[in-house]
């Protein structure tokens, strides 16, 4: 069997008119502050991850920044390092050449396929204008 509700389970138990106003209106201005303050808290704790958000903007820019200045300079170290390698090597094999060219002219060695077609050229044409002389 159902059983019947405690008193004032319903709202008031009949007092006065008075009394039910001042009770709505108790509630109304609970709910009010209430209202506020939830309001508040929310403001506050939107201004706060606003702050954050900004701060860890902030933050990961000036990262990002830097770690672009650090590329950047490693970069151009790197460019610098492959710049002067290429001059070195190639300083090196340019003094390799002058002083191939140089041992070269000096020592007679073997001149390669067209240095040797060139001095049997020559040879020919001063036997050539040898005989030449010699028959006029």
């Amino acid at each position: 069997m159902a059983r019947k509700p405690p008193p004032g389970a319903y709202g008031s138990t009949g007092g006065s008119r008075r009394d039910r106003e001042e009770d709505r209106r108790d509630r109304r201005e609970y709910r009010e502050r209430r209202d506020d303050r939830d309001r508040n808290h929310r403001e506050r704790r939107d201004e706060l991850d606003r702050r954050d958000r900004r701060e860890y903007t902030e933050r990961r820019d000036e990262r990002e920044r830097r770690e672009e200045r650090e590329r950047a300079a490693r970069r151009d170290r790197a460019e610098d390092h492959d710049r002067r390698d290429r001059r070195d090597r190639l300083d090196r094999l340019d003094r390799r050449d002058r002083a191939a060219r140089r041992n070269r002219n000096t020592a007679g060695e073997d001149r390669g396929p067209m240095g040797i077609l060139v001095g049997l050229l020559l040879t020919a044409i001063a036997l050539v204008a040898l005989l030449l002389w010699a028959i006029l």
